[in-house]
């Protein structure tokens, strides 16, 4: 029991962490794209990062804020209701506008294009555990309502 507790106060530690490190990265992004740009020698390839990384900024701070949710849940021991399964879908949807803003910077650079895929795979496997929380909570309405 203990070690459940731990584990919970250790990922509400790591969305802190990341969501500190989120806006001190938005803030600094500017510094960042442009060291980024010296390493790797692409000058042309300056506004339109900018713009994906900023424009995925937003669904980044959604998706902090969405887990935190799902964490505050589970500590409070409702992990199968419709609350998660709406997070859940949350969670998909700001990893499929996250894939839409790399797909359009691999009209610039390509490899941009791999991140999009891995982003999207994440929002479908989101998807999928989304589907088996909604059974899982039709199961336990299902259980609630027998004698």
């Amino acid at each position: 029991m203990q070690h459940k507790r731990f584990s919970l106060v250790a990922t509400q530690v790591g969305v802190v962490v990341l969501a500190t490190l989120l806006i001190a990265a938005v803030a600094i992004l500017p510094y960042l794209v442009r060291t980024y740009l010296l390493v790797a020698r692409h000058d042309a390839l300056y506004q339109p990062l900018l713009i994906c990384l900023y424009a995925t900024s937003g669904p980044g701070v959604a998706v902090l804020a969405l887990v935190w949710a799902l964490l505050r849940n589970i500590q409070k021991k409702a992990v199968f209701v419709r609350a998660n399964v709406r997070i859940l879908r949350g969670l998909a949807w700001c990893f499929v506008a996250v894939t839409l803003c790399f797909l359009g910077l691999g009209w610039f650079y390509h490899m941009s294009f791999v991140v999009a895929v891995a982003v999207f795979f994440f929002a479908m496997v989101l998807r999928v555990l989304r589907h088996v929380f909604e059974q899982a909570c039709d199961l336990q309405q299902d259980n609630d309502y027998t004698i």
